[in-house]
């Protein structure tokens, strides 16, 4: 009973260790990717690559999808994210673009430890999905030193809108 106890102990201490930052000099960076559903149920966003960025990838001009017809309005949303992953592949390649990447926990949640303070952009790009629904991100986001910033990637900061497959 007292290995058990004792294990469980080492278990959330070694759960709280991994949410900190690991030096003094660097900070962590802990987010959740989620959507609402159409019945307002919210879905994580499970197993997604996540890229962590020293800078904004450019995202193309947005144009109204309203006067679109479904058909026209679903390409345009294609265009924009197949646009969106072919920049992000572009500045993949340059030095110092790229300051990590992760992947999305099943209950959609994700951790970037050892970040050199500074200004980031959490990126997901094409070819992700939660559900049926393509998903973008770019959300900026700045870690301090010794701290951990912590971010909600959904609904209301995406990068470009999403569209039902």
């Amino acid at each position: 009973m007292k290995a058990i106890s004792a294990l469980a102990l080492f278990l959330c201490l070694l759960t709280v260790a991994a949410a900190r930052p690991a030096a003094a000099g660097e900070g962590a960076i802990q987010g959740r990717v989620e959507l609402k559903d159409e019945s307002g149920t919210v879905r994580p966003g499970m197993f997604l690559k996540i890229f962590l960025t020293r800078e904004k990838i450019p995202t193309g001009p947005h144009e109204s999808l309203a006067d679109k017809k479904k058909p026209e309005a679903i390409d345009a949303i294609i265009s924009l994210h197949v646009d969106f992953y072919k920049n992000l592949l572009e500045k993949r390649a340059m030095k110092d673009f790229m300051a990590g990447d992760a992947e999305s926990r099943a209950d959609g949640t994700f951790l970037f430890e050892r970040v050199a303070p500074g200004d980031y952009h959490i990126v997901i790009a094409f070819p992700s999905m939660i559900r049926t629904r393509k998903v973008a991100w770019q959300v900026p986001v700045h870690v301090k030193s010794g701290k951990t910033a912590h971010v909600t990637l959904n609904g209301g900061n995406m990068a470009l809108p999403t569209y039902r497959r």
